[in-house]
């Protein structure tokens, strides 16, 4: 995993794993602005051609989320929405938790969001999710 493309900001490390699946390992900051997050996304789309991707979210080790502001850019990013085949976040934190329900559940982003407790469950599903999207059959976890 050490020689595949990365981008590190104050935001994280973002890396791509292949052409439809990228990582992000947050680095637990809890005063992350609007505008860093646009900056990191942006380089993200770069590294990724500007396609749809599934992003799997490291939140293993972090306690804290983000802004209602960041929350809510998520949300209703149009170019974000549309990159973003699916979210997989990986937590086993209640705070998270809370978060992603409110995420998905008021803020209503376009993509799904799935939340596992662990970092095999997360490639185990995104790969599942992609054997499937190359089928008609229907995916049933």
């Amino acid at each position: 995993m050490n020689n595949l493309p990365k981008i590190t900001t104050t935001v994280g490390t973002f890396t791509k794993m292949d052409e439809q699946v990228g990582l992000v390992k947050y680095n637990g900051r809890t005063d992350v602005t609007l505008e860093e997050l646009i900056d990191f996304l942006e380089k993200i789309y770069v590294l990724m051609k500007n396609k749809p991707f599934y992003l799997i979210n490291d939140l293993i080790d972090n306690y804290g989320g983000f802004s209602n502001e960041i929350w809510k850019y998520l949300a209703n990013d149009k170019t974000f929405n549309t990159r973003i085949i699916r979210s997989i976040v990986i937590s086993n934190h209640l705070g998270i938790r809370i978060q992603l329900n409110f995420f998905v559940k008021i803020l209503k982003p376009k993509f799904k969001v799935t939340m596992v407790k662990s970092t095999e469950k997360a490639y185990l599903l995104v790969e599942s999710l992609k054997d499937h999207s190359n089928s008609n059959r229907i995916l049933t976890l």
